[in-house]
């Protein structure tokens, strides 16, 4: 039986079979009754889990492929479809709604999730220290920061940020929210802090929790740079 794929993992780069004479054929057995999609991938069920898996390829993030990612326009694509997706809903709306929700989920995330995402070594190449790998994570943040500045405007900082908030209040609910749920936080992390908003997202006053130790040296990072 195929191993079904989370949502969040790329696909892999397509091989067709050739024929004797080096024409390549398209083999219909891996492929729905529709002939659409592959029966091992397992597509988002929502559109919030479609917004999910569209932020995590085009940033390129926790498992995507950060060669193949969106270099030049990926986080401009986010704040594009963020803009759109916030419609006329009001910030102050939005952050009453969603905030407390996201507080709690950022308290219950562990090294472990971050790792197994891959957002480590897709950013910085480097390899984590399982034992204590929040500085190389708080690095790949930072990496991801740069690329935001230098593709969206300020005032799309906030926008993006919004749009985290409004996917995090579908996590009880939706299951594809569920498995990308690193990346929303990462993503929420760095829009966050740079639109002064991070208060939103953690409740940095609380007793300590990984995200928090995790963003503390990223903040610190950052105030160097």
């Amino acid at each position: 039986q195929p191993r079904k794929r989370n949502p969040c993992e790329p696909l892999p780069l397509a091989s067709e079979p050739e024929l004797a004479n080096g024409d390549q054929i398209v083999s219909d057995e891996s492929f729905d009754d529709e002939g659409i999609l592959p029966t091992d991938i397992l597509p988002p069920k929502t559109v919030a889990g479609a917004v999910c898996l569209f932020i995590v390829h085009a940033i390129g993030i926790c498992g995507g492929d950060k060669k193949n990612k969106s270099v030049n326009y990926g986080w401009k694509a986010v704040s594009t479809v963020a803009h759109l997706l916030q419609g006329d809903r009001d910030t102050m709306a939005i952050t009453s709604a969603g905030s407390a929700n996201a507080k709690a989920l950022t308290q219950i995330l562990t090294r472990e999730d971050f790792l197994d995402a891959g957002t480590i070594c897709n950013q910085t190449g480097q390899v984590a220290d399982k034992e204590d790998p929040c500085h190389t994570i708080a690095n790949g943040m930072g990496h991801l920061t740069t690329e935001c500045q230098q593709q969206i405007h300020s005032q799309a900082f906030g926008t993006v940020f919004n749009l985290i908030l409004l996917l995090l209040l579908r996590y009880d609910s939706c299951h594809d929210v569920q498995l990308c749920k690193v990346a929303l936080i990462t993503v929420g992390i760095v829009s966050g802090h740079l639109s002064g908003r991070i208060h939103e997202l953690l409740e940095l006053s609380e007793s300590q929790c990984v995200v928090n130790d995790i963003y503390l040296l990223y903040a610190a990072n950052q105030e160097v740079t």
